[in-house]
């Protein structure tokens, strides 16, 4: 996982359509579905919905793409002061995805 991937995961629950989202990122449609994918299975989760009209997030999906933004938000904070810090991104997306993995068993207890 990387942080294009977060981006790209960020772009499509915003937009709400992987093809709205494609054109925002000026990628083709077929590799960020396929990023998508990937991300999911490593998750292991489904973050999307996908329909007709679009995708929409899960649970899961919702609680990660807070957790995105908030890694995204650090990332452009490092970049607008010239500081591109890799192990700090790298510490960021590590705890994005400790926090995630903790509100995710939260859920599922929470719903049993």
């Amino acid at each position: 996982m990387d942080l294009r991937q977060l981006r790209y995961f960020a772009a499509i629950v915003e937009e709400g359509s992987l093809s709205r989202a494609a054109a925002r990122l000026h990628v083709s449609q077929p590799p960020l579905s396929t990023h998508l994918k990937a991300l999911e299975r490593e998750i292991g989760a489904t973050l999307l919905v996908r329909g007709n009209r679009g995708v929409t997030p899960t649970a899961a999906g919702a609680v990660f793409y807070e957790e995105v933004r908030a890694v995204l938000a650090h990332e452009i904070g490092h970049v607008a002061n010239g500081d591109m810090v890799t192990l700090s991104l790298i510490q960021g997306v590590v705890n994005t995805f400790v926090i995630f993995a903790a509100r995710v068993v939260g859920y599922v207890i929470d719903s049993f």
